[in-house]
């Protein structure tokens, strides 16, 4: 076994999968809301592909509030060059962070990409709604 790391809810949930462990991130990510790690007037929706054990995926939506944009555009270097490109605001960063860490205490990763193996308990995919794009940056 390669090192890698399991997540603070992995072992109570080593054996849920699918359905039942879409519905722990959903409840955690509930508490989360009333607790106020996630702000008010953000949604989060949690869906999953794949059920078998052998492939999972989990896809976490966020909605920030109705006419907030998460992104801005900034100035940075792109191929030795400053370019002005669409940035995630520092407090939306800190949103979708909370949430990425939030979803991956479910999860283990034992994977070590130097010997081309790879072994997670699921892959993750966080990311804002279709409305919230770069491209309508501010």
């Amino acid at each position: 076994m390669y090192a890698g790391y399991a997540g603070s809810n992995y072992e109570r949930t080593e054996r849920v999968y699918g359905r039942e462990l879409t519905q722990e991130i959903r409840q955690d990510l509930k508490r989360a809301r009333q607790d106020g790690f996630i702000p008010p007037g953000y949604t989060v929706r949690v869906n999953q592909s794949g059920g078998s054990r052998m492939h999972q995926s989990i896809n976490v939506t966020i909605t920030p509030p109705e006419g907030h944009n998460p992104f801005f555009r900034g100035r940075q270097w792109v191929y030795g060059e400053i370019e002005e490109v669409p940035m995630e605001k520092p407090s939306d960063s800190i949103i979708h962070q909370r949430i990425e860490t939030l979803v991956n205490s479910y999860n283990r990763d034992t994977s070590n990409s130097q010997v081309d193996y790879f072994n997670r308990k699921f892959y993750e995919h966080i990311g804002w709604s279709d409305g919230a794009t770069l491209g309508a940056a501010d």
